[in-house]
């Protein structure tokens, strides 16, 4: 976590963590994610190509994703980074929100993060809803049928960039497993372009009702 002095640490064992919004008190989380600091080995799209990795200010691996040029005016939602509702967070159980959350920043003007939340009962794949955000203006738009049931926001730190982008839904007692897609999307009305690049970090999916402290994943 970044304490209140801006420094990435390694909180010990039921040690009270400072931040610089006040105490963070926090439960047992897992980061669904798998290879979280590894963008070489997150399953993105075949039309999404990682360009560059990076290390942030914080320490983090960070992925340059651009598209192929047989996306050039296309309008499509193309992935970065997936959870399968078949491999997502298990919401039949008490807790009943999912939180996804990741770092993202580009240069292209306008152009768009999505955060995807789909259920999966045991056979079949639903769209549940998503909510995009506006790197440049960091407005959020959400859609589909579970829209009022997702809460998201959009936080820039002006010193590096970085927006942090979260959204949580609230599953209904029908849905069973939900998971997660963070993909690139372009600006709004319009479509791909050559020069069109995403910067993505510290992607995240778990349960509860809000983003938790940034966990590393390796193989599991």
């Amino acid at each position: 976590y970044i304490n209140k002095s801006g420094v990435l640490t390694v909180a010990g064992i039921n040690e009270p963590r400072f931040e610089r919004e006040g105490l963070l008190i926090e439960g047992t989380r897992t980061n669904l994610l798998i290879n979280s600091t590894d963008p070489s080995k997150w399953n993105k799209s075949s039309n999404m190509i990682l360009n560059t990795s990076g290390v942030d200010n914080f320490g983090f691996t960070y992925g340059k994703f651009t598209l192929k040029e047989t996306m050039i005016g296309q309008t499509s939602f193309i992935n970065i980074v997936t959870v399968s509702g078949s491999k997502g967070f298990d919401v039949t159980g008490d807790e009943k929100y999912v939180t996804a959350s990741c770092r993202v920043q580009s240069e292209t003007p306008n152009l768009r993060c999505r955060l995807r939340f789909e259920n999966y009962d045991g056979s079949n794949y639903t769209y549940l809803g998503d909510v995009l955000v506006n790197v440049t203006d960091l407005s959020i738009e959400k859609s589909g049928a579970a829209a009022d049931r997702i809460t998201a926001r959009a936080i820039k730190d002006e010193a590096s960039k970085w927006i942090f982008f979260e959204a949580t839904i609230k599953a209904l007692d029908t849905e069973n497993m939900i998971g997660v897609m963070v993909q690139y999307a372009p600006p709004k009305g319009e479509g791909t372009s050559a020069d069109d690049h995403i910067y993505i970090a510290t992607p995240q999916v778990e349960g509860g009702s809000c983003a938790s402290s940034f966990i590393i994943t390796n193989e599991t």
